[in-house]
């Protein structure tokens, strides 16, 4: 709400460059000898008591989201919080260590980037927003205060910046100890604690792709495989977290980056094929509804079926658990396994 009380004094300034004539919406050329400071009159004053009366009138006809170049109320409405982090632990001296013999860490928030934004845009006026959470942790900081240890809050952002170049020991360690944002799986404190650093991320993540390939734990492998430029995967590692399988042709060779992602595709379907443990290929017509929705499970993991196009069986396509041999979905069974949303943190705004 700061940012908006701030960009509705910004608005203030604007207004003061505005001819009177077309605050009112009066929109003829003025074609009369400009006025000299020693020939202005009073009524040629837009002042703050017009300001408060015709405040309405006033946003009606003035967009600032063209003048600033962006749709500020978008822009800004994922940030703008309703949930709190909660807990208020330091990172144990175990990790802060680690942290600060890996310099490359960065663990400011997005919200530092987005008020920087503003704060370049308000820079013209000479006001600035004030950092109120002490977000702002940098590398110095991080490697010569020993005294300013950052909230424990602060490790979420460390375990989904993709720019990080964490050691998935480090990963490992604190999901081991907090879990992560998405999945109840195992501990929990992430999710019930830092609720506020958790929405930033799920407004930040992408979506999962709904592929994956059995025992694949690094994306750079990925090359390895047939097929793999038609297919978007997605992996899960060790330490819980997913990650979408990027393509990048920026480099001298092109290699797959992991981008972490939310798991919000990979739900399992209502029906499992089989209750003894069958494979997708045990569908038939005659259990009703398609083969893609079922589910099956194997070795401690549940996949979803899909139709493969090049295999037919009694004239119409195989229900089957892989692709090409490795390509498959795997799923969450929801029984066991909830997605964690944080809906209840969004601002909402009036239209």
């Amino acid at each position: 709400m700061l940012i908006i009380n701030i960009l509705l004094i910004l608005l203030f300034f604007i207004i003061l460059f505005y001819n009177k004539n077309i605050i009112e919406g009066q929109e003829e050329d003025n074609q009369e000898t400009p006025k000299t400071p020693e020939t202005l009159e009073s009524e040629d004053f837009y002042n703050y008591a017009n300001f408060l009366s015709d405040y309405n009138n006033i946003l009606s006809k003035i967009n600032l989201s063209d003048y600033l170049g962006l749709d500020i109320k978008e822009y800004m409405k994922k940030y703008n919080n309703k949930c709190e982090d909660q807990n208020e632990e330091l990172i144990p001296n175990q990790i802060y260590d680690e942290m600060k013999s890996n310099s490359n860490i960065n663990m400011e928030t997005d919200i530092m980037t987005v008020e920087n934004k503003v704060n370049n845009i308000l820079g013209y006026f000479n006001i600035q927003i004030e950092n109120e959470d002490e977000l702002s942790i940098n590398n110095d900081n991080l490697n010569n205060n020993d005294d300013n240890i950052p909230k424990l809050c602060s490790l979420v952002n460390t375990i989904y910046d993709k720019n990080n170049n964490i050691p998935e020991s480090l990963i490992n360690d604190i999901t081991t100890n907090y879990g992560n944002c998405f999945t109840a799986e195992g501990e929990d404190i992430f999710q019930t604690g830092c609720k506020k650093s958790c929405h930033l991320q799920e407004e930040k993540l992408e979506i999962c792709n709904e592929d994956s390939i059995d025992n694949l734990k690094n994306c750079k492998d990925y090359l390895n495989h047939e097929y793999h430029y038609r297919t978007p995967i997605h992996i899960k590692k060790d330490n819980g977290i997913y990650y979408n399988c990027f393509f990048n042709t920026s480099q001298p060779e092109d290699y797959y980056e992991e981008k972490p992602c939310i798991p919000k595709n990979n739900m399992c379907k209502s029906k499992k094929v089989d209750p003894t443990g069958g494979g997708c290929e045990m569908f038939n017509a005659s259990m009703g509804g398609k083969c893609e929705d079922y589910y099956m499970f194997q070795n401690d993991n549940y996949y979803n079926c899909q139709l493969d196009p090049t295999n037919h069986e009694g004239g119409s396509h195989a229900c089957v658990k892989n692709l090409n041999e490795h390509y498959n979905k795997p799923c969450l069974d929801k029984n066991k396994i909830n997605i964690v949303n944080y809906n209840s943190c969004n601002f909402e705004y009036d239209n």
